[in-house]
Formats: C-alpha cells, sequence, structure tokens
C-alpha cells in the first residue's frame, strides 16, 4: 500500500509541474483558487492514504527539493508542503506558492524586515530570534544569506536560504536556529569546573552547553558563570596550566571571561614558588656553548643552551645556582632563541645629547610597524648601537645600560657582561605577549601600564617603543627617558 501510495505521489508531483507551467496564462481568479484548492485536497488525500512514516515522506520532500525537516515539509491534516506561506494566504495556497523548481530548497521569505518560515504545524513563524532580523545572525558575504525570485516581474516573490551563521547562533536546516543557539548555550563541550548547574542542548551539530545557575561567588551572565571579582591580571593561564607539557604544578581556580576560560593556581607542590597566582621553578642553563658570529663586520657571541623540557614562561633562570632572568620566550632552536629577561629594570633615554638627532648609519632603519614587529636581531643591534661610539655609556644610555648587564656571572659565560642586549621590537613583543605572567610572577606593573625601548632605529630621530598597557607600537623621539630591561638570548 505504501509503495503504490507513493508511485501515485510521484505521478501526481509530475501533474504537479504541468499545473505550474500553466498557471500564468490563467487570468481568472476563479479558475486559479479551483486549481488550488484541487491540488491541495488531492495532495492532502494522497498523503493520508499513504499512512507514510517519516522515512517515506522524508524521501517525498527531497524529491520535491525541499530541505527543511521532515515536520516542516508537513501541513495541517498531514500533506507534504512543497513552499512557505505568506502572510493573508489561507492552507490551500500553501502548496502552491513555490512552483518554481529553482526557488524550492529556499524555505524562508521576508515582510517588511521580518524573515519567517513554516513551524512543524505549517505555520508562519518568525525566522530568527527575537528581533527577527536574520542579518543580525547571518555570517556576511556569499556564504551567509542566499536569495531566490519566482513569478512574472509584477508580481515577483524572493525566498531565502541560509548557508552560514554568524557567532552566536547555529545553522540548523537553512535557517539561524535559536534552539541551541549560541548566547544560549555558549560551550561546545561541558565546563567541568563545578560553577553552577549546566544544561545541554542538541541539535544536528552537536551538542551545546550552558549555565542555568551559578554556585555562590559566581554571577551568570549569558549562560557563563563568571567570578564576581574576575581580572586577567589574577587569572593569567588562558587555558589550564596542568595542561602543559603534561606537567601538574598545583591547584587552580578558574575565571571565564567572554566565553574565554583563565586560570591561576591557589596552592603549588613542592618544588614550586606560588607567584600571585603563578607556580614557578628554577631551571638551569646546561650544557652551553657559544659560536662567535659576524654580521656587517661586528661580532657578536651566538650561545646555546639546554633548560628541562617542563620549564614554562614564567620561570626563573639560574646559572651556577643564581637567579639571573625569567623565562618570557621558549625558542624551537637555531635561530629562534629562548630569551629570559633580567631580573631589573630602569628608566634610560635611547640617545643623549647630539645622538638624540643622530642616525646610527650601521644600522637599517625601519620606518613601519609591520617590518618592526618582525625584528628579532636585538642582540647584533645592541653591538652596533655600541660601537657607533668610544663613550657609548654617554651617548646611548638604553643600549649601555643592557650591554653592561651583569649577574656575577663568570667571564666568559652566557650570563656575563656583553652578553645581555637591548630587545628589538618583535623581541619585546614576546614580553608583552606574556605580560599578565610576568606581571605576576615579578609584582610588577611596568607590564602591564608602561613603554619600553627597543633596539630598532625608526629614523635619526626616533627608535621604536612598544607601550604595554595599549599594545601600540610608536616610533619616539631618542630623548624620551622610557623603561628598559635587558634580555639573554640561548
Amino acid at each position: 500500500m505504501r509503495s503504490r501510495g507513493l508511485r501515485l505521489l510521484r505521478v501526481f508531483s509530475k501533474h504537479l509541474e504541468r499545473v505550474v507551467n500553466t498557471k500564468h496564462e490563467r487570468e481568472e481568479e476563479k479558475g486559479m483558487m479551483k486549481q488550488k484548492r484541487l491540488l491541495y485536497m488531492t495532495t492532502s488525500f494522497l498523503a493520508l492514504s499513504l499512512n507514510a512514516g517519516a522515512a517515506e515522506l522524508s524521501v517525498t520532500c527531497e524529491q520535491l527539493g525541499y530541505t527543511v525537516p521532515v515536520a516542516d515539509c508537513l501541513a495541517v491534516g498531514g500533506a507534504p508542503l512543497l513552499c512557505p506561506v505568506a502572510e493573508g494566504e489561507t492552507d490551500s495556497a500553501k502548496l502552491s506558492l513555490c512552483y518554481s523548481a529553482s526557488c524550492r530548497g529556499y524555505p524562508l521569505w521576508k515582510e517588511g524586515n521580518v524573515y519567517y518560515h513554516l513551524d512543524k504545524n505549517g505555520n508562519r513563524a518568525v525566522a530568527a530570534p527575537a528581533s527577527g532580523r536574520l542579518e543580525d545572525y547571518v555570517k556576511n558575504g556569499a556564504a551567509g544569506l542566499l536569495s531566490c525570485a519566482t513569478g512574472s516581474a509584477s508580481d515577483a516573490k524572493t525566498y531565502y536560504r541560509v548557508k552560514e551563521c554568524a557567532v552566536g547562533a547555529l545553522y540548523n536546516n537553512d535557517i539561524c536556529d535559536e534552539g541551541c543557539a549560541a548566547n544560549k548555550y555558549p560551550y561546545d563541550t561541558h565546563p567541568g569546573d563545578m560553577a553552577g548547574t549546566v544544561e545541554m542542548c542538541e541539535d544536528e551539530s552537536g551538542e551545546h552547553y550552558g549555565y542555568s545557575s551559578c554556585n555562590d561567588g559566581w554571577t551568570l551572565s549569558n549562560a557563563q558563570c563568571l567570578l564576581s571579582s574576575c581580572d586577567i591580571k589574577e587569572y593569567p593561564y588562558m587555558g589550564d596550566p596542568n595542561l602543559i607539557n603534561d606537567e601538574n604544578r598545583g591547584a587552580t581556580k578558574t575565571c571565564r571571561i567572554g566565553g574565554n576560560a583563565y586560570y591561576k593556581y591557589t596552592s603549588c607542590k613542592d618544588g614550586y614558588e606560588l607567584k600571585r597566582g603563578v607556580c614557578v621553578k628554577r631551571c638551569a642553563l646546561t650544557s652551553c656553548s657559544k659560536t662567535p658570529t659576524t654580521v656587517d663586520g661586528f661580532t657578536y657571541n651566538n650561545w646555546s643552551c639546554s633548560i628541562p623540557n617542563t620549564c614554562r614562561i614564567g620561570d626563573y633562570i639560574t646559572y651556577g645556582g643564581n637567579d639571573i632572568g625569567i623565562l618570557f620566550h621558549i625558542g624551537t632552536g637555531g635561530a629562534d632563541k629562548s630569551l629570559a629577561m633580567a631580573l631589573i629594570t630602569t628608566t634610560k633615554k635611547w640617545a643623549h645629547g647630539a645622538y638624540e638627532t643622530t642616525d646610527v648609519t650601521s644600522i637599517t632603519n625601519i620606518t613601519n610597524v609591520t617590518a618592526a614587529k618582525a625584528d628579532f636581531d636585538g642582540k647584533i643591534k645592541t653591538k652596533k648601537i655600541i660601537e657607533f661610539t668610544t663613550d657609548y655609556a654617554t651617548n646611548f644610555p638604553a643600549a649601555a645600560y643592557c650591554y653592561t648587564h651583569n649577574t656575577n656571572c663568570d667571564v666568559g659565560s652566557v650570563c656575563t657582561t656583553n652578553e645581555w642586549y637591548l630587545p628589538a621590537e618583535g623581541e619585546l613583543g614576546y614580553m608583552y605577549d606574556n605580560r599578565y605572567l610576568l606581571y605576576n610572577v615579578t609584582s610588577s606593573t611596568t607590564f602591564t601600564s608602561n613603554y619600553f625601548w627597543s633596539s630598532t632605529e625608526n629614523y635619526s630621530l626616533n627608535a621604536w617603543l612598544l607601550i604595554f598597557s595599549t599594545g601600540e607600537r610608536p616610533g619616539w623621539s631618542k630623548n624620551g627617558t622610557y623603561f628598559v630591561r635587558p634580555v639573554l638570548a640561548f
């Protein structure tokens, strides 16, 4: 019976297409309405006689070119729908609005500024949450909302479909679905931090989670539980630090901001020291070797040292049993060196006196910020600045302070005088990227509020700064007094 009914329905679909081709030739409204009623009654009869299951109705909808779920293909009485219904049109018209095959599968239509689609009962429903403005939920560009026009020029009708939704809404069968929308279910996986009660919503794109209530000490905001006093300076890790190198350093606490999870340590295991939410340890420089390297006639020592592979940004670097610096970049080897900053800082001018307006001709000037960000040659630049004048301590205070820095290291070792240098703009960028970790380890607000000199020259009057409060990188007059912190590469 099902098979026979389905064949009848297919035959009827072909008949329906023939009706489509002749509908615009009909001049009398009365004749058109009779035809629509006949089509609706016949299709409803066939659907009812089929007593078909969901699978057969799905096949029927696919054959008709309709892409919405089976539930959205059902009209009153169970008849398969071919297209949406507009305001003021009757149930019988639901079968005859979208005859053009090119527009089948476009389940939305627009009235004024509001988009609609059919609900499971075949009735109009707003196709976007709250405002009805689908543009607020659809990704811009060709991947977003597509349209299809049908009908004559004087009686045109436009239908729509969604290919991709914007952040904050979830794609579901050619519309942006509110059911599991990101503003209600912002997490793709269970948060798992016991901050409150989590609810799950499941749709075709998977499982989504959101908080419905929060425990004491947490505030509910857009389905997220946030700590009332949440401050990322206090929660310096983005991502669980105990997952780094599979090394568990202690107990952590979680803070959520804008859908991102931040962590801090509340206690540390033996062998680690708690520094304002950061568990740090000491990493010894070992197996150090140097290669004298000459660039543009200037020679410096290119060092290579080993540290344990469990070391992290913020850990202390030691040599000969003494703390000499704090790790702020872990290199991959070769030209990408690991970097440690000195334990002390000061303020200095980049240049002094007549040298404030003098171009260091051995350094190639960098005049745009993109190139400045890519400059990691601080050590050779410092060497060139030092050798530009015999009285470098007076004429180039910032570079001289770094070049003469020492931490009681042996002469000829990796950390002795002349091995430290004024970092280039790109190297300062690593320091800026880890500013909250460094702020917590050192308790120094310089990493959240101040200006730092780089060794990257802009032109004769200016050198590049990095402003740690904003991330800006201006070229600045060399006579300005700003922060300087020596760096060691290994």
